[in-house]
Parts: structure tokens; sequence; C-alpha cells
């Protein structure tokens, strides 16, 4: 049965593309301070998570690229405050001059990790230009462009 009157005009005939391009937020990390111990860590997540509430977590292994297929090889610690902008402290860990990885999970999984950061040895440190982003490219009518780019795998 094809549309009634009263339903072709409820229905818009097109859509009004929003004035204000949207604000994206990511998550990103920045590794501070090393020790032979410590491990300290800048975080921004999105606004209103609640990283202790839910759950967000860190971990650290040796080398230079997030191992996937074996988080149990790393040092995983929950983050224990609720501030969606802070810092956190590894603590507890016993660390060479070697390269190190911290990975920031939102889900407390290695699935969920989306943000890390390189440490260099014992207070050497370079930030790793690697974080989930996505940016809007065109938003029209009858077409949406997305451009992503996601962490490395270490098993390429």
């Amino acid at each position: 049965m094809p549309p009634t009157e009263a339903q072709r005009a409820s229905v818009p005939q097109s859509l009004r593309l929003a004035e204000e391009p949207p604000v994206l937020e990511n998550v990103t990390i920045e590794v501070e301070h090393v020790t032979g111990e410590t491990v300290s860590v800048r975080y921004k997540t999105v606004p209103g998570n609640h990283p202790k509430d839910n759950k967000n977590t860190m971990t650290l292994w040796q080398g230079s690229v997030i191992d996937w297929k074996h988080p149990e090889l790393g040092v995983t610690q929950l983050v224990d405050n609720n501030d969606s902008d802070g810092t956190y402290t590894m603590d507890k860990l016993e660390l060479s001059r070697k390269d190190y990885i911290v990975g920031y999970s939102v889900t407390g999984d290695v699935r969920g990790i989306c943000a890390s950061a390189i440490a260099k040895g014992a207070n050497m440190l370079m930030l790793a230009p690697t974080s989930v982003t996505l940016e809007l490219g065109a938003m029209e009518p009858d077409r949406l462009e997305i451009s992503y780019a996601t962490l490395g795998d270490i098993s390429r």
C-alpha cells in the first residue's frame, strides 16, 4: 500500500547539515618520567569518562610495539582516579635501560587500548606518535567521508 499524503508530508526530503563541524575527542597519553621502578603518564580521555569507575588500565610492555597477542607479558595496572584528564604513575616495576611501551585501555582489556607512548630506558623519553584518530573529511546529503588511523600491530 503506498504511503498516505500525511505520511509523505512528515518525511523530510533532505537533512540539514550541522552549521558547526562536530568536535571529535580522542584519547592521548604522554610519558612524563621514568625511573627503574616507576613510569608516570599524563593522559587525556574523552569528556565524561571516569577511568577508575570504568576500569581503565595502563599496560607496560618491554619493546616499542604493543604485544596484542600476549597481553599477559605486560604489567597492567588500574587507573586509580576518576579524572578524565590527569596523571597516573605505574609503580612497583623493575625496568632496565631498554625501550618500553605503555598502552592506555578504556575497557581494561588489551583490545580497548586506544593510545600509546614510548618510554626510552630510565629517564630517556620519546612520545610515540600513535593514537586512534577519527576525522570527518566531508559530510554531504549523500556522502560521508571519514579518515581514521589505528595503533600498529606486532604480528605484521
